[in-house]
């Protein structure tokens, strides 16, 4: 055996997690370092009655390491339904004997309190969903009592005290994006992983004009990345390997014990100096401080995912921080081949440990067959090769989550298109819309409201956007990159921001919710849109950071003094020549004829829609931003189509909006 994959590792390395949960059928997520015989079973939790006799089970699996194996289990019925609005639990069996049964696992890491095994309910309707984004494990901020705690472990409080209540259990997580950080990742967790990594896989990880990833010294990952044409600013420890990242999420998903390593590391290098020595020390040292006190948390975590449906979908930082930003950046992840390298590794450990779970039909026997060809010998280039060029390929990222309502999650990061003098981003492409259009009609016709999942806010905190908007033309004068000023935006390209526009107004549903992270600040919009004799009202959530406090935390409360008077947009959607003429006189004219009400377009011509749009206030809170780390609840009940909630970790603060 690698001397490489002697760590010790359990047999359960992750999970279970409840992922894709329908009306007759339920899919598990379970992680092992051994090859085994997998099934599940469900009972009703009341009477602890078996549903055998209307379930079958079925079971898929990929090996991604030595130690490395991903199994989705199914459970479904054939012609009934699972029994709605009453608890239901579950066990993962291996060899026909429960997980806890045979003491793989406690009844407290994956149960609720009060519980024999892990929960969960298939409602009628989903009248309470949490949701969040943006979890960097050195990413808190002190709060008084060491550093703050995981929003995300948060949830499993939350449901804890509704456990038992299905009116106010919630009944599904949704991931907003950048659920990991890949290229912000803290040295002293590195260490850990590294570890782990070579554990996992069990032979030495080799990258395009890079060699050996674990030889790479500590802190030298900076200058790996930005010599190949990436753009990350805070890269020194970027994951690489698909060890890495596969050790990423398993430790901070699924609850995997992670060994910090003292000062100092087994890879760091000479320093020029000795202060420079010093303050690589106080930095190892200080993250390693604020790890302990996240990865406290994850076994919450876990706990969390084995009693919810959880839907993620994928932003930038799950591969590197401005994935696919601007035209030069998408060539580089796809034209060289240190980036196919890099992108296959990510986007496969996305796949394994979040995607596949969210519609696992999306992904036919071929998608499986080629992970495993490329996985079952590691030195077959032709094979890494079809699986690099499927993965940057794939378009099946998006989907719909099986929830009631349902709710569209969108692809904004690979269903882009690139326009004007920067090549900034359209976040979604023509393509993209035909289909946007179309789960609009298949998940929402007829009905009055529909919800959307868009990583990056579509109407953004218009202070922000404002300020970029200014500077990106001053940019475009020099012909400079839009990464300076993280450019992408959904209004930052007009003309994809006016198709989007009409995409939601074409469709015919008269009111939009749309849920999004990202931007670290959390807020809450809303606005009346016109076309024509077509209107439609928007409601902009967006909910972040689970994890990671915004450095400009103090502008951004200065900024939201503007946001009424910044707020007045106006765009047209119209198609054609004058339309464009509008759009491209709107930014040095029509803004401020409008600003100083000089001028209010009018929506009778077709052409013109406007957004009387206003950021509300956050509850009885002052500030009009919420920059502390929080997770999200998103209440549907009737009389009120949103009430949103943000809970701060520690309690302090709870917050309601009802719109």
């Amino acid at each position: 055996m690698n001397e490489q994959t002697c760590i010790s590792l359990p047999l359960i390395l992750g999970g279970p997690q409840i992922r894709r949960r329908e009306s007759n059928q339920v899919w598990f997520w379970l992680a092992t370092s051994e090859a085994v015989v997998l099934g599940a079973r469900l009972y009703v939790e009341a009477t602890m009655a078996s549903l055998d006799s209307i379930t079958v089970c079925s079971t898929q699996t990929v090996r991604l390491g030595e130690r490395l194996y991903v199994h989705l289990i199914r459970v479904s019925t054939n012609d009934k339904a699972l029994p709605e609005d009453e608890l239901l639990c579950y066990d993962i069996l291996i060899d026909g004997e429960s997980l806890i049964g045979r003491g793989l696992l406690n009844v407290d890491d994956i149960a609720l309190p009060g519980f024999s095994r892990p929960s969960f309910v298939i409602p009628t309707r989903d009248n309470n969903i949490l949701m969040g984004s943006c979890r960097k494990p050195h990413g808190g901020t002190p709060n008084g009592r060491g550093q703050t705690e995981d929003a995300l472990a948060y949830g499993a409080e939350i449901l804890a005290k509704s456990a038992r209540d299905l009116e106010r259990r919630p009944s599904a997580l949704l991931g907003l994006g950048d659920q990991i950080y890949a290229d912000d990742v803290a040295g002293a967790l590195l260490e850990g992983l590294k570890d782990i990594a070579a554990g996992l896989i069990g032979h030495p990880e080799m990258m395009p004009t890079v060699g050996d990833v674990a030889a790479i010294g500590f802190g030298a990952r900076q200058q790996v990345i930005r010599t190949r044409g990436l753009t990350s600013h805070a890269a020194e420890h970027h994951l690489l390997s698909l060890g890495e990242f596969c050790a990423m999420y398993l430790v901070v998903l699924g609850g995997l014990d992670c060994v910090i390593p003292a000062w100092p590391p087994a890879s760091h290098g000479p320093y020029k100096g000795a202060a420079e020595r010093t303050a690589a020390e106080l930095a190892y040292n200080g993250s390693a401080a604020m790890l302990k006190t996240f990865l406290a948390g994850t076994k919450a975590v876990r706990r969390l995912l084995a009693n919810i449906a959880s839907y993620n979908i994928f932003d930038d930082h799950e591969v590197t921080d401005d994935w696919n930003l601007d035209a030069k950046m998408h060539r580089t992840l796809t034209a060289t081949a240190f980036g196919r390298s890099l992108l296959c590794n990510a986007l496969l450990a996305y796949w394994a440990f979040q995607g596949w779970g969210n519609n696992p039909s999306d992904y036919p026997q071929d998608f499986l067959d080629a992970v495993d060809a490329c996985m079952n010998d590691p030195t077959d280039e032709q094979a890494k090769l079809g699986l690099e060029k499927r993965l940057s390929a794939w378009c099946e990222w998006r989907f719909v989550a099986p929830t009631n309502p349902p709710i569209i999650f969108l692809d904004a990061r690979t269903q882009r298109s690139y326009h004007g003098l920067l090549k900034l981003p359209r976040l979604q492409n023509k393509v993209a819309l035909d289909w946007v259009s179309s789960a609009i009609s298949g998940s929402a016709a007829g009905k009055e409201i529909a919800y959307i999942v868009a990583p990056t806010p579509v109407y953004g905190f218009t202070p922000v956007e404002y300020a970029q908007g200014v500077v990106k033309r001053i940019l475009t004068i020099f012909h400079m990159r839009a990464v300076a000023i993280d450019c992408e935006s959904w209004i930052t390209v007009r003309e994809g921001f006016s198709a989007f526009m009409r995409c939601l107004l074409e469709s015919g549903v008269k009111q939009f919710v749309i849920l999004s992270g990202d931007v670290h600040y959390g807020f809450v919009k809303s606005g009346v849109f016109e076309y024509k004799e077509q209107t439609c009202s928007v409601t902009q959530i967006c909910s972040s950071a689970l994890h990671n406090h915004p450095p400009s935390a103090a502008v951004l409360l200065w900024l939201g003094l503007f946001d009424e008077i910044t707020e007045r947009r106006v765009g047209f959607v119209g198609r054609g020549l004058w339309a464009t003429i509008l759009r491209w006189a709107r930014a040095f004219v029509i803004d401020m004829l409008v600003f100083w009400k000089l001028w209010r377009p009018s929506t009778k011509s077709g052409q013109a829609w406007f957004d009387i749009a206003r950021v509300l206030p956050i509850g009885d809170r002052e500030s009009r931003v919420l920059i502390e780390s929080h997770i999200g609840s998103l209440n549907n009940k009737e009389g009120v189509p949103v009430a949103y909630e943000m809970r701060h970790p520690s309690e302090v603060k709870v917050a309601r909006i009802l719109l």
